[in-house]
């Protein structure tokens, strides 16, 4: 099943048998995940949208074009979901970092404390967000974020 998916389209993403996550589409590839669980197939939309940001990365198109996430409702984004994010990059040969500009594919040099806390430029594929979000609900890291940041923890 091939949908099309518009910005500001709210998908939910079912995480195990027991419960569902949230994740919003956004300008330039990326998603915003919040920071909301459902237990039931029917939520409050009031409730999803005024709920913190859990995490905003790029993520494939097909993720959210093939049905595994179902639409759930769609509205324009908030000022703070379009502003433009930066990503980090890290050399693994040189060590040296850069800022990634998502919207434009520009690349800056950058300190290591620049880059601190930012997201690795990376795009993410629905099963990887999937276990993610597990993993955030169930307070534990995650071995994908772990695995795309090993490089910076040894630097830091």
């Amino acid at each position: 099943m091939n949908v099309k998916v518009k910005e500001g389209a709210l998908l939910k993403i079912k995480l195990g048998q027991s419960y569902f996550a949230f994740g919003r589409v956004l300008k330039h590839s990326e998603m915003a995940f919040y920071n909301y669980q459902a237990f039931t197939d029917v939520v409050d939309m009031s409730d999803i949208y005024s709920a913190p940001i859990a995490f905003i990365v790029p993520v494939y198109g097909s993720a959210k074009k093939s049905g595994r996430w179902s639409f759930t409702d769609i509205r324009p984004l908030e000022q703070s979901l379009l502003k433009q994010r930066l990503y980090f990059m890290r050399d693994d040969a040189t060590g040296q970092y850069s800022l990634y500009k998502n919207d434009t594919g520009e690349t800056y040099p950058a300190s290591q404390d620049e880059c601190k806390n930012l997201e690795r430029a990376a795009v993410w594929e629905a099963e990887h967000v999937e276990s993610r979000l597990q993993d955030f609900f169930n307070g534990k890291s995650n071995k994908w974020l772990q695995q795309l940041n090993s490089g910076m923890e040894k630097a830091l």
